[in-house]
């Protein structure tokens, strides 16, 4: 007889570990679910900044192109420094929306620009 209730106790402090296990480990899914659900969708929004950020970018190398045509080296200095803080604020999401630019390089070059150009 106590060996029976033993069996039986030791049965259900088995069932009621395994039952918060489980739990456990739903609560766990669900919260690595609902969180990647969240990255992506802040990664998506990140995303769409930065190609927004980039029109602008090319904004700016072209109207820094037509400054440098006119030898307009205030408003060449300001361009290329504007454009270069858009490079080093948007880096990681430039080189995901376009992988085959050199963005290092691209705002080294334009770091130059005011150093050779422009009165600092």
């Amino acid at each position: 007889m106590r060996l029976k209730k033993l069996i039986k106790f030791s049965s259900n402090l088995f069932t009621n570990k395994l039952r918060k296990l489980i739990v456990l480990i739903a609560a766990i899914t669900t919260s690595i679910y609902f969180s990647s659900k969240y990255i992506q969708h802040e990664k998506e929004e990140r995303l769409q900044k930065s190609a927004g950020d980039l029109l602008i970018f090319n904004k700016k190398l072209e109207s820094l192109e037509e400054q440098m045509e006119k030898l307009n080296w205030e408003s060449t200095c300001k361009e290329s420094i504007t454009a270069a803080n858009l490079i080093k604020r948007n880096k990681y999401e430039f080189q995901i929306l376009e992988p085959n630019y050199s963005w290092d390089e691209i705002r080294e070059v334009l770091l130059m620009i005011p150093k050779e150009f422009c009165k600092l």
